[in-house]
């Protein structure tokens, strides 16, 4: 720590690093990550109020917040709060803020943020368990949720079958002639006019475009995880919301999972509603005070530790498959290796 921070000059911005070290015992990990981007024109912070006692096999939702800022100000117009029937409404909310956003700034960056791992998968399972349900109507909203929100294999966004998708010409866009990349681009319903390298690019593109990797960033980020990679934040075990707040913030009152829970248990649905804003507004300077903080550390160049910068929405539109075991089939293809199944062929299948 000494020899860092000796390399830096005496200026107003390295003071408060200092400071910020110093004074929480803190430190920035020097390790790149794909998983924060640069910058966002448009952040949206999601959280919510998971029943923890519910014995069901998808998350009870109790209560949510969607806390919506451009730049470093506060979009009231597009920021919401839950209602009644939480979950329908919070996928017609989250769907109809991610519409306006599509509408009215295309090119905007947006970059979508929660707190906990657990934020994360309740959005997933909440969007998905929703979707495939006989009684979904609106299925428009879905399918924005589904395409901006889930990061879903590219298996489930197209008509091919799963075995085409992991042939070797995928692999080896070189060697493939005309013919047959016109005949996989037509396969995916894209162009197929242009020069041979206008159609390996065409392709690459679509294989690429909406699939998780490790080099793109989430569609939602948790919060959690990114500090727990970038920064040594001083804490008896689990790193809270409140520790990273008291860490980048200096002390400052969070609210806490547990109360959040009891006032949505007591149905104090004015209180609750502050706190869930407060959470997000705090959620979004931890965000701006983090990137503050690497930035010193990189001496104002971000694209050392931060790989990834914002980007659009460009949200797919997949078809999703209803039959239970076919979709089973399709995750084990895109999510098992070869090796591990091989292994399961041995053994009875448990239902």
């Amino acid at each position: 720590m000494g020899r860092a921070l000796s390399l830096k000059p005496l200026n107003e911005e390295n003071y408060r690093y200092y400071y910020f070290c110093l004074a929480t015992n803190s430190q920035v990990l020097k390790k790149p990550t794909f998983h924060f981007p640069q910058d966002e024109d448009y952040a949206v912070i999601i959280s919510l109020v998971l029943d923890p006692q519910s014995l069901s096999s998808q998350p009870e939702l109790l209560a949510f917040d969607i806390t919506v800022f451009y730049g470093k100000v506060f979009d009231w117009t597009l920021s919401v709060e839950s209602a009644e029937n939480v979950v329908d409404n919070f996928i017609s909310s989250l769907s109809g803020i991610l519409s306006r956003i599509l509408n009215e700034s295309p090119s905007a960056r947006t970059q979508l943020y929660c707190f906990s791992s657990a934020e994360r998968s309740a959005i997933n399972e909440i969007i998905v368990y929703k979707a495939l349900s006989e009684s979904s109507q609106d299925t428009e909203a879905l399918r924005i949720c589904i395409g901006a929100v889930v990061d879903i294999p590219l298996a489930l966004l197209t008509k091919l079958p799963p075995e085409l998708l992991d042939n070797a010409l995928y692999r080896s866009w070189a060697k493939a002639s005309r013919e047959q990349l016109e005949n996989h681009l037509s396969d995916l319903s894209l162009d197929t006019t242009g020069s041979l390298q206008d159609l390996q690019d065409r392709l690459v593109a679509a294989m690429t475009a909406g699939n998780p990797s490790p080099r793109r960033l989430p569609k939602v980020i948790c919060l959690h995880s990114t500090i727990r990679d970038l920064l040594v934040v001083p804490s008896t075990g689990y790193i809270t919301l409140q520790d990273c707040a008291d860490s980048l913030l200096g002390h400052c009152s969070v609210p806490g999972d547990d109360e959040l829970y009891s006032l949505a248990r007591d149905n104090e649905q004015d209180m609750l509603k502050v706190k869930l804003r407060a959470r997000g507004m705090t959620v979004h300077r931890i965000i701006t005070r983090l990137r503050d903080v690497l930035k010193t550390e990189c001496q104002g160049d971000l694209r050392g530790i931060l790989l990834n910068d914002g980007c659009p929405l460009s949200p797919a539109y997949p078809q999703l498959c209803r039959d239970l075991n076919l979709r089973k089939l399709i995750f084990m293809h895109e999510v098992m290796s070869p090796s591990h199944l091989a292994k399961c062929s041995m053994r009875p299948f448990l239902p």
